[in-house]
């Protein structure tokens, strides 16, 4: 709402302001209502919960089962009562099949469970006049936004050195352990299996097991700016507007979806247990810079104006009555988003991959410096190396250690290169006097010509479904047992990286080694299984996970290029396997530049060209 506004006499002069409050009419819970009254949606069947997700069902259609209050009717089916098939008990609580339906969490003792989220926005500006037919604005304007609500919060966090300790010995952790041990069934009266994994959780057969309505993420915004504006005589007028503006918050999508926002998906570490103020950062929409001109200028040809102002039709028509103009913007990039590609063991599924994020390697640019602008944008090749080196410097991140989050701010300042748009466009207005409205029915005619100077722009390559983060986690212990032990390497793979290198090759399966190359192996594989853990108490055969910082070391400087059998191996320090390891789950499109346009497809390399284009419009006046 407008809270003030004052003008002189004279009205060269103009201070206006205002302060206004919203609430957004949100429930918490991924952007929908919870029940969903509006939408119809085919039910699913409640059978045995994926490997991925044990909360989830497989959706062939069973109109037997409720889905909505309204759109489908909930029917309970012949076999028994609603309350039978779930269990419930004398308080309406249902415990016995509470795996079948999804389950949530949310904290009614929480002073700010359920609140309506609500923004303030606030304005000042000063208006005045330079000289003639130009006006001068300079403007404050600010927002500050408050119980949002946070994305989904796992609170069911994992044991991560049982687990690791499983892992280490070969064990699958999403290997279905039997039959569900407390006796849960489906809807249906089916057994369920569950993942051995969702038992080494705080809240045992679930995960993971989200926080919902936890009303208390907030953000803040500050923006000023400077707008000119100047009508020049015989129809040419002018403006040019710059903004410099500061956007953060603690939840830039708060929600799993990755289609809504162009400028990514921004969960967060608090989807993993992190605490919401350590991802108070740079708003993933944020954008500093933003300079913009405009021109309109009615060119001096034809009636009314200043040639050929007495001009016969034929002259008049064709040459007369058009108008030029055009718009130039320059804008900031949007800050750059690190995120692990995996969860880092600390939950299950696809859901809370791309939330954990790199610990930072102090001392070390974000921008790379081996990135060349002639090599703009593409891969950097994965596991074979090649390619180009990324604008975002890998070295300057690391993995944490196995279950931790990392320190690596949520967004970060080093930003895509400025983007440049400029789009020309002229028209001209055709009267058609002769089926009456007294001149006003016309036709205009009007040509855009979109990306004039054919300027790329390069956006960073972590948005789009499925954003690029630094690599999933490397492999530990392999399948291949030797005396007893799981090993750490195969003997496969180090004659790969033995040929390569030109050193001699170890025995394997139809495969003849020499001495040299077996004791080699064997050297590798002593200098690693001394430093991991020790087994598992009561456990005969095979030792235990490595060091859960094992592979929490810096990568040099053009990590991203080499081939991954470059690595020595071989060095008793064990850096080079550990970079070997590393750079074999690499993503090499972390950090790299892409000149997909917003709302296009990010995933594929391209050029880096960009393009320009011309339309045709024809539209009828009454």
């Amino acid at each position: 709402m407008k809270i003030f506004g004052w003008d002189t006499s004279k009205r060269d002069f103009v201070l206006r302001g205002g302060l206004g409050l919203s609430h957004a009419p949100i429930n918490g819970n991924n952007r929908g209502a919870t029940p969903d009254f509006g939408a119809f949606l085919t039910a699913g069947t409640v059978n045995n919960p994926t490997a991925a997700n044990q909360n989830s069902s497989t959706l062939s259609v069973d109109l037997t089962q409720p889905l909505r209050i309204n759109g489908n009717n909930p029917l309970q089916g012949a076999a028994a009562p609603l309350d039978t098939l779930l269990g419930t008990d004398a308080n309406g609580l249902v415990f016995l099949n509470a795996v079948a339906i999804g389950g949530v969490a949310v904290n009614v003792n929480d002073p700010d469970y359920g609140k309506v989220p609500s923004s303030w926005s606030w304005n000042l500006a000063i208006q005045f006049s330079l000289f003639k037919n130009s006006t001068l604005e300079i403007a404050y304007a600010g927002n500050r936004s408050v119980n949002l609500y946070t994305p989904q919060i796992n609170i069911n966090a994992r044991d991560v050195n049982g687990l690791s300790t499983l892992d280490a010995n070969n064990v699958a952790l999403t290997a279905n352990f039997g039959n569900d041990p407390f006796g849960r069934k489906t809807l249906t009266g089916a057994n369920i299996t569950q993942q051995i994994a969702s038992f080494f959780t705080q809240y045992m057969g679930y995960e993971p097991l989200n926080l919902y309505f936890n009303a208390k993420s907030s953000s803040i915004r500050h923006a000023g700016y400077v707008d000119f504006r100047r009508r020049i005589n015989r129809g040419l007028s002018l403006s040019a507007n710059y903004t410099f503006s500061k956007s953060m918050d603690d939840s830039s999508d708060a929600s799993p979806d990755v289609r809504v926002l162009t400028s990514g998906s921004v969960k967060g570490q608090t989807a993993v247990g992190g605490a919401l103020k350590d991802d108070w950062a740079l708003s993933a929409f944020d954008t500093t810079h933003v300079f913009s001109t405009t021109f309109t200028w009615d060119l001096p040809f034809g009636k009314g104006r200043q040639f050929f102002k007495d001009a016969p039709w034929y002259v008049s028509g064709p040459l007369g009555g058009w108008t030029l103009s055009g718009v130039g913007r320059l804008t900031s990039g949007n800050p750059y988003q690190p995120f692990l590609t995996d969860s880092n063991f600390l939950s299950a599924g696809s859901l809370f991959n791309r939330t954990v994020r790199p610990d930072m390697v102090e001392g070390v640019p974000l921008k790379n410096p081996l990135w060349d602008p002639k090599c703009r944008v593409g891969s950097a090749g994965g596991t074979n190396g090649g390619g180009c080196e990324p604008y975002v410097n890998p070295a300057a991140f690391m993995r944490p250690a196995k279950g931790e989050l990392g320190n690596a701010p949520r967004t970060l300042s080093i930003r895509e290169p400025m983007r440049k748009y400029f789009d020309l466009s002229i028209q001209k207005d055709f009267p058609m006097p002769w089926i009456g409205g007294e001149g006003k029915r016309k036709i205009n005619f009007r040509v855009d010509f979109l990306n004039l100077f054919n300027i790329p722009n390069f956006y960073l390559n972590s948005r789009g479904n499925t954003p690029f983060g630094f690599g999933t986690f490397p492999t530990e212990i392999t399948g291949e047992v030797v005396n007893g032990v799981n090993q750490p390497i195969t003997a496969a793979e180090y004659n790969t990286w033995a040929a390569f290198n030109g050193k001699p090759l170890a025995t394997t399966t139809g495969v003849p080694g020499t001495p040299e190359g077996n004791t080699a192996l064997a050297a590798i594989r002593s200098n690693i299984n001394a430093v991991r853990l020790p087994a598992r108490p009561g456990q005969t055969t095979g030792n235990g996970a490595l060091p859960l910082n094992f592979f929490s070391v810096p990568v040099p400087q053009g990590f991203a290029t080499p081939n991954s059998l470059a690595f020595n191996i071989a060095d008793p320090s064990l850096t080079g396997y550990k970079l070997y390891r590393l750079h074999q789950t690499y993503d090499g499109n972390f950090g790299s530049l892409t000149s997909g346009q917003v709302g296009t497809s990010f995933g594929s390399p391209n050029p880096g060209t960009s393009a320009r284009y011309i339309q045709f419009g024809i539209r009828l006046i009454f």
